[in-house]
């Protein structure tokens, strides 16, 4: 489970922390396996059961986070009544609220094309797959990576260097280079929803390079997990860590028994 303790020992401990408690919870690599094509993946049944259980916990705030738009959510979990941090916490989506669209300024929205046309034409016939949202692009490299993972680099390298030039930011994820028009952050936005919802702890678990500014905040308000992979085995600033989503199906199932009378 940890070096830091048993399931039994982190499961108290998080049944421990004061209330209100918002426990937040990445998507990608988090609840859902990571897969070769990302329009694929899906969080387990019996996880999003879990999930739907311990919304309904007293004192409990849920909440999804992801660099995911809230359509793409939608279709790897529905869980009523939660909130939604989406896009790396370009926007806070509260329960029953529905998402907005994003207002891109012309200019942006050239730049996002042309970093767009550029992946299309030099990633995608490579073998990555490129991911289109409202204020961002993605190049993924996971499949390609499998059996050609020194050209899975060149293509992540190149993908930075062009979106630099564009005067976009760039984010780097498991396996991915997304081109943003802003640097938007799990942690700033965790701190957000904390306020928004009023919480006086947090749990927040997450596996990738996005989530680790989240995983700070929560460290310092509660309990911060890290999910481990074999592409990234540790960050020592976790409270604990987990091994991979069916580690933190395990966790939710024991909290959820020890929560619920």
């Amino acid at each position: 489970m940890s070096p830091n303790g048993s399931m039994d020992a982190l499961v108290d401990a998080i049944a421990h922390l004061e209330r209100p408690l918002l426990v937040a919870l990445d998507v990608d690599g988090t609840l859902a396996p990571i897969v070769e094509d990302p329009s694929r993946a899906k969080v387990p049944t019996a996880t999003a059961r879990t999930l739907r259980h311990l919304r309904t916990v007293e004192g409990l705030e849920l909440a999804l986070v992801t660099g995911r738009d809230a359509g793409q959510l939608e279709r790897i979990v529905s869980i009523p009544g939660v909130w939604r941090v989406v896009e790396h916490g370009r926007a806070i989506i509260a329960p029953g609220e529905k998402p907005r669209g994003v207002a891109v300024e012309a200019e942006d929205r050239r730049k996002l094309a042309r970093f767009k046309s550029w992946a299309h034409e030099h990633a995608g016939p490579r073998g990555a797959h490129v991911e289109e949202k409202d204020a961002s692009v993605v190049v993924h490299v996971r499949k390609m990576a499998k059996d050609d993972p020194e050209g899975a680099d060149a293509v992540l390298a190149e993908a930075r260097d062009a979106a630099a030039e564009l005067g976009l930011c760039v984010r780097d994820g498991r396996a991915v280079v997304e081109a943003q028009l802003e640097p938007f952050d799990k942690g700033a936005a965790l701190r957000e929803l904390i306020e928004a919802v009023g919480a006086t702890s947090v749990l927040y678990a997450g596996d990738d390079l996005t989530d680790e500014p989240a995983i700070r905040v929560a460290a310092a308000r509660g309990i911060g997990l890290f999910v481990r992979s074999a592409e990234r085995e540790r960050f020592d600033e976790a409270t604990a860590s987990l091994d991979g989503p069916e580690g933190v199906s395990d966790l939710l199932d024991a909290l959820l028994a020890k929560l619920k009378p």
